[in-house]
């Protein structure tokens, strides 16, 4: 039941979280048409018109790249796999250094700006669009950075309910796909998560919970991806007279295959939270029950082998965030506000702790970028060069709404009182 409680009261603060902060068996499986029997034909909407600039070069880098998609005789292709360190400190080692602050610096590149007319719920990015949802109940949109019409892109079953939320812990951009959930605002015991292709314009439901076992507060999946793979977990409730079992896996979303790594009941051994994929490894925590201590560890996971590495030990470790080889996770239990994290280097194993970044809220890494919450001004880390950037600090009487980051852009949305109401609106810029 501990674990039951502690998912529901995740994916109610969750959502208030980012919009202040702003992240081994192997099972054939048929045809992608069997696997996903329900595909959405992705419904038009006719923008405005605005007059269209030009996109800077369509060959700039995403912000996760895509994978080739396996061939017949192997499960997996693509480049060589980064050797990765995969120790864990020895209970007395070395403490862990902290990063002493290198000064600051302030970005000065043009500053854009595009109103909005309704608040942005979730956003995100990649090198060329910016996507967002209109509201709790609004559709999905992605517009331009460099200019040019809102394109619609999603809209919740549930929206002439008035009951449509467009949920995700993040919208999650990768390869050719856009993923999120559709779930009902007051019961989450129906979902559905989606995988958008957004280059044949196909919406397929990857997985979903239609209600009928579930309570009317049901955990939502976790997910992320990287190129054509998608990595999940997520809690299958029992009925009284049996466990809930906690299952974690990963999905390509173009060939179909589909692996379940663990599935394990949660009474009196553990569940696994937010996998996050990088190649050829999930950076995942694990969450042991109220009876065991209530602690949280984070592993690496090598999903082409089933090897796993303890990366922390002590219980007090949750909320990783990834970006290639860059893994940074809070030092504290989950639920606890802390502002204290840890980052790890996959290729070199060192470690390093940083204090005092953001507003008290989880670590997210975008390229080698690390942010957290939004306090009056929004500044960031860079990873490569080790110092702190000040992104923007807002005027008197503008507050954030969220921000992203991607490797050449931060986007964060703003909210102002005026005397006909609340005004909102994007801005982004470059960064150095």
């Amino acid at each position: 039941m501990g674990f039951r409680i502690r998912f529901y009261a995740y994916m109610l603060l969750m959502p208030l979280a980012l919009l202040l902060g702003a992240c081994a068996n192997v099972q054939q499986v048929p045809p992608l048409s069997r696997l996903f029997p329900q595909t959405i034909a992705l419904e038009t909407i006719t923008p405005a018109p605005t007059p269209a600039m030009p996109i800077a070069s369509r060959t700039a880098r995403a912000v996760s790249t895509s994978t080739p998609a396996p061939s017949p005789d192997k499960h997996i292709l693509g480049p060589e796999p980064t050797e990765f360190v995969t120790h864990t400190p020895r209970p007395g080692a070395t403490p862990i250094p902290t990063i002493a602050f290198a000064p600051s610096i302030s970005v000065t590149t043009q500053i854009h700006v595009r109103p909005l007319d309704q608040y942005p719920s979730s956003l995100t990015l990649d090198e060329d669009y910016i996507y967002w949802a209109r509201g709790w109940n609004g559709d999905t949109y992605r517009f331009p950075i460099y200019g040019g019409a809102e394109e619609f892109l999603a809209r919740s079953q549930f929206y002439q309910r008035g009951d449509g939320y467009l949920y995700s812990q993040w919208f999650v951009r990768a390869g050719d796909w856009f993923i999120y959930t559709d779930t009902r605002l007051y019961d989450t015991g129906v979902w559905a998560l989606h995988a958008l292709n957004l280059e044949t314009k196909q919406d397929t439901i990857v997985m979903q919970e239609t209600g009928s076992h579930a309570p009317a507060w049901s955990p939502l999946p976790y997910y992320s991806a990287e190129g054509d793979w998608l990595a999940w977990s997520r809690l299958e409730l029992g009925d009284p007279m049996r466990c809930d079992q906690s299952v974690l896996g990963i999905t390509n979303l173009a060939s179909g295959e589909e692996r379940e790594l663990d599935r394990v009941c949660t009474l009196g051994h553990y569940m696994w939270i937010a996998p996050l994929i990088t190649g050829d490894h999930l950076i995942i925590e694990q969450d042991l029950p109220d009876a065991q201590g209530r602690q949280n560890n984070i592993f690496l996971w090598n999903w082409k082998t089933g090897e796993r590495t303890a990366l922390t030990t002590t219980g007090y470790s949750s909320m990783p965030a990834v970006s290639g080889k860059w893994v940074v996770w809070k030092e504290a239990p989950r639920y606890t506000e802390s502002r204290n994290y840890i980052i790890y280097n996959l290729e070199t194993g060192a470690r390093q702790s940083i204090r005092g970044l953001g507003c008290w809220m989880d670590p997210r890494v975008s390229g080698h970028w690390l942010y957290s919450g939004t306090c009056k001004n929004l500044t960031i880390y860079d990873l490569e060069q080790q110092r702190m950037v000040e992104v923007v600090k807002l005027p008197k009487g503008d507050k954030f709404y969220g921000a992203i980051m991607s490797d050449e852009w931060a986007v964060w949305g703003v909210v102002r009182e005026t005397s006909l109401g609340k005004e909102y609106e994007f801005q982004w810029r470059r960064l150095p």
